[in-house]
């Protein structure tokens, strides 16, 4: 009995995490005066450069800040519904399956959850809790470097940032977040570094 309570406390505890947000309306920019763009000025750490893989920003000459909203929209948008996919198969043999096999898939198909018993109910409920958090992860990294990639055919330049400067502009919904993105790529060039695309 306490492995059952000890279970539904944590899917209610997951349940909020585990919700689909409604997808975001990027159809039209927010207005440019109500939103309000951090200092992008610091002192680079030793940390710093080796984590503006993560924070960064765009910046582009000559480019306005409706168009550059509506980039940032375009490229957020084509790699919102992208996922990393499983690995590739070495070897397929001609006419064959290129599914994993039960060897490749592991132990799922003599252990856990394919067992039953307690086990296995604690693994059904848990697991796919524990998946969902890692792939939002891996969701994330891909999304984003999908929209670097993006942004670059747009002729964008990245510009490195540290974490506490990333932290005020990824605040909010996410249009204030693109909005905030493209007030940047709109303004004068970001005292920041230059960084390949």
């Amino acid at each position: 009995m306490k492995v059952v309570r000890c279970v539904a406390v944590i899917v209610l505890l997951a349940a909020p995490a585990l919700a689909k947000e409604a997808e975001p309306d990027l159809s039209v920019a927010p207005d440019p005066a109500g939103v309000v763009v951090p200092d992008l000025a610091f002192k680079p750490t030793k940390r710093d450069p080796n984590h503006y893989w993560e924070y960064f920003a765009f910046h582009k000459a000559g480019v306005t800040y409706q168009k550059a909203f509506a980039d940032l929209a375009e490229c957020a948008g084509n790699s919102r519904y992208l996922v990393a996919s499983g690995p590739i198969p070495k070897f397929v043999a001609l006419g064959g399956d290129a599914g994993m096999n039960r060897r490749e898939a592991g132990s799922h198909y003599t252990t856990g959850l394919y067992q039953g018993g307690m086990g296995g109910m604690v693994e059904a409920l848990v697991v796919p809790i524990i998946f969902a958090f890692a792939a939002s992860s891996v969701n994330h990294s891909v999304e984003r470097a999908n929209t670097r990639r993006c942004m670059a055919y747009k002729s964008y330049k990245r510009y490195g940032l540290n974490s506490a400067i990333w932290d005020k502009i990824d605040t909010g919904k996410e249009p204030q977040i693109t909005a905030r993105l493209a007030l940047i790529a709109s303004a004068p060039t970001p005292p920041a570094e230059e960084i390949d695309p």
